[in-house]
């Protein structure tokens, strides 16, 4: 797993939850594939959230593997 601080804000899916908002600044914890293959899954203050990939790292978008 990786650690990424999130440059900006960053809208989060919950699973079977509502939309969440992470704040620029939020660490993030790469745990998982995502639902596609633009959305990671990450452990954030103790709740899993799938967000894209370019919100990472300032709009770069890799393949879901690289994170994995």
């Amino acid at each position: 797993s990786r650690t990424y601080v999130l440059p900006a804000d960053v809208f989060a899916f919950e699973r079977a939850g509502p939309l969440s908002r992470l704040p620029r600044g939020v660490e993030v914890e790469v745990i998982g594939e995502g639902f596609s293959d633009r959305t990671v899954q990450v452990l954030s203050n103790g709740t899993t959230y799938f967000i894209f990939l370019c919100d990472l790292e300032d709009g770069v978008d890799y393949p879901a593997s690289l994170y994995s």
